[in-house]
């Protein structure tokens, strides 16, 4: 028969194994994350011509970002990064109109990245203001101021005059209380 010699070192060992996998455990691996392409972005709807966009990770990432996660974001075209912000990027979109972009999502805790792209869009219509003009009989009516626009991504809109309606029903007539 074979006789086995324990000591006082085994046991020592099988007590150290749980300390061993703390110093070496491994990290897990961080989730992928996956990006949306052909997002179509508006500028934001105001008439001072700041022609505004506003990207966040929620407008790029398929599902929701991770709570309490940090996402860089870049905007580019080509090669270069025109804008980049943490969590939010505000940029003025004028320069873009209409062009699709590329924005590179990364998480700051895993390093994972993807990317994504966008389509700039100013859906908003210019703000026309063309009120209605009272003239005397003697009052030249080549004098009257010519409409005004404003528009959210163009200070100095083009306005172009389509329609005069001149309303006749008390005419100026020679001698009369009216002229």
């Amino acid at each position: 028969m074979e006789k086995t010699n324990f000591t006082k070192l085994r046991p020592l060992a099988w007590m150290m194994l749980p300390v061993m996998m703390l110093f070496f455990s491994s990290s897990v691996l961080a989730q992928p994350i996956a990006c949306n392409n052909n997002v179509q972005v508006s500028v934001d709807p105001t008439p001072d011509g700041s022609c505004e966009v506003a990207l966040d990770a929620d407008m790029i990432l398929e599902g929701d970002p991770a709570p309490n996660t940090n996402y860089l974001l870049q905007v580019m075209q080509g090669v270069n990064i025109l804008y980049s912000g943490v969590n939010v990027v505000v940029f003025n979109a004028s320069s873009h109109l209409g062009q699709t972009l590329v924005v590179k999502v990364t998480n700051q805790t895993s390093g994972n990245s993807c990317w994504g792209s966008i389509k700039i869009e100013d859906k908003a219509a210019p703000v026309c203001y063309s009120g209605t003009v009272t003239l005397s009989c003697t009052q030249d009516y080549n004098n009257v101021a010519f409409p005004d626009a404003d528009d959210n991504c163009d200070l100095f809109p083009d306005v172009q005059l389509t329609d005069v309606n001149i309303n006749t029903a008390n005419q100026c007539t020679p001698g009369s209380n009216n002229g």
